[in-house]
């Protein structure tokens, strides 16, 4: 079975060439983006912003496709310019697991109870 989470990545048009760099070191990551996901808006916003959603994922750093996605959020996170031109938010099974990086877009984690 393994750990599931959900995933949401979105990248501004502005840095799309070096998401596109990162992707084409990979033909997994480059799958999982643009035909494994369960959600994929390239006009994200009306803006020509890309928005990809994974749900029931398992997002293993040992995936190499994962990984890929994992150095390019982690590298742009640590730029200042660049951490606000991308979103990355994982929620996992467990509630205190919680991964956000970027600051970009107005996306957000909302926990709550349904009945």
């Amino acid at each position: 079975m393994g750990y599931r989470s959900e995933v949401v990545l979105a990248v501004n048009k502005e840095i799309m060439p070096e998401f596109l760099a990162y992707l084409a070191t990979s033909d997994e990551a480059g799958r999982l983006v643009f035909a494994d996901h369960c959600h994929l808006d390239k006009d994200y916003c009306g803006e020509g912003h890309l928005l990809v959603n994974w749900t029931s994922i398992k997002w293993y750093e040992s995936y190499p496709e994962v990984n890929v996605i994992e150095k390019f959020t982690c590298e742009m996170d640590e730029d200042m310019e660049n951490c606000e031109m991308f979103r990355f938010i994982r929620v996992g099974e467990e509630y205190e697991d919680i991964e956000q990086r970027g600051y970009g877009f107005d996306i957000h984690v909302n926990r709550s109870i349904d009945y």
